[in-house]
């Protein structure tokens, strides 16, 4: 059985009921009865642990700390109040946040889609961009949960790919000799065997990227590719 993960959600929402149902449907993964959809994968590790800033007190009183795993953020929140600024609203709070250099997958979900505000969301490294006003509404949380789950099992994915690539890297620095005789030219795949040691044998070497993808199939991720210069 996986480790529990606690994952730390902010929920930026200054409607009343807005804040309340979103809040329960990830209170409601946390007691694993919320219905997902069959490509999310495994995630009952994750445990939600969520706080919630309904006015820019509370906002500026969250952002002091830097440790949020998932921002969902009301595009236009505060939009009354004449203490925001106006490109803290019209940003979705993507700027701030990414000027305050927070980490975080962020979400922005809006009553008012278009498409000139998702390019831009997207430019400043929102996670997704969901429209409120789905025919059926309660699903609309839903896809929130959904979105963050499927943004964290992506950047877990991303970050052992990174260590793994790091440590095949060395790998191949220490047996450059042996692997350039046999693969010189080619980009070539080597993965872990059961003892989590590199097997120097590759699982496939290919001239392009493209033909050593299609030998790889779904081993891909599992394995350090490198190109070995003639």
């Amino acid at each position: 059985m996986s480790e529990t993960r606690s994952v730390k959600v902010l929920i930026v929402e200054d409607t009343p009921k807005m804040l309340a149902n979103l809040s329960d449907a990830f209170e409601r993964f946390n007691r694993k009865d919320i219905p997902l959809p069959d490509d999310v994968g495994d995630v009952s590790s994750y445990l939600f642990e969520i706080a919630k800033a309904s006015s820019y007190e509370e906002l500026n009183e969250m952002l002091k700390n830097r440790d949020w795993n998932v921002y969902v953020i009301d595009r236009s929140f505060g939009g009354n109040d004449q203490k925001i600024p106006e490109n803290f609203i019209e940003t979705a709070l993507l700027l701030p946040l990414r000027d305050l250099q927070l980490s975080g997958l962020r979400i922005v979900w809006t009553a008012y889609p278009d498409g000139g505000n998702l390019i831009e969301c997207m430019r400043l490294d929102a996670w997704d961009y969901l429209d409120k006003n789905k025919p059926q509404y309660v699903s609309t949380y839903i896809d929130v949960v959904v979105s963050a789950l499927k943004g964290l099992q992506e950047k877990d994915a991303l970050i052992r790919k990174g260590i793994l690539d790091r440590d095949g890297h060395t790998f191949v620095i220490e047996h450059y000799g042996e692997i350039y005789a046999k693969h010189k030219g080619n980009f070539v795949a080597f993965e872990r065997g059961q003892d989590n040691k590199w097997k120097l044998e590759a699982v496939a070497a290919a001239p392009n990227l493209f033909d050593l993808y299609q030998k790889l199939g779904t081993k891909r991720p599992l394995c350090h590719i490198t190109w070995v210069q003639e």
